[in-house]
């Protein structure tokens, strides 16, 4: 074991500081290690929950099970999903019918803007472009969009401020 002294001269005052250094550096080695392993298995187990209802919700909007999608999102985003729903056509639906598979949603990417807000870039394949009132809607391939998930008692729900904004990719 060692010792370090240590004296700093600021002014008149004079400070020594004795370190036994293999117990000082060891104890707040171990401290720091298992703060950053407590850190990652959280942020694993909220990213793969987050990850979860993010694809659950994509895959419930884009597929138009739009209650599925209202159950996964904060109770003032349920606006935008009834509004969605109201915009569905008959045409729509024919063209979701008439396709060989159901849009498919994976995650591209999740990013925490802080411990209880968390962005989600949301990978989207095979889905209905409901485009405007006048035209029938089309099959899109590929496509990105952008939710917003909020912690809300221990649960993440996807938030939405307007309608989602799909946008198409190659």
């Amino acid at each position: 074991m060692h010792t370090i002294n240590v004296q700093l001269k600021n002014g008149f005052t004079s400070i020594m500081l004795k370190i036994n250094t293999p117990t000082y550096f060891f104890k707040n080695i171990c401290r720091g290690l298992a703060v950053m392993l407590l850190l990652v298995s959280c942020t694993t187990e909220e990213t793969e929950q987050i990850e979860n209802k993010a694809t659950a919700f994509a895959s419930a909007y884009y597929n138009f099970r739009f209650n599925n999608a209202l159950a996964l999102c904060t109770p003032e985003s349920g606006k935008w999903i009834r509004y969605q729903a109201s915009n569905v056509r008959q045409t729509d639906i024919d063209t979701y019918n008439n396709m060989a598979d159901s849009a498919q949603c994976t995650i591209a990417d999740v990013s925490f803007d802080d411990d209880s807000t968390a962005t989600v870039l949301v990978d989207v394949r095979n889905y209905v472009v409901t485009d405007s009132i006048y035209r029938k809607g089309n099959v899109g391939d590929k496509a990105q969009v952008t939710l917003k998930m909020k912690k809300k008692a221990n649960k993440w729900l996807v938030s939405l401020d307007s309608v989602l904004k799909t946008v198409a990719t190659d």
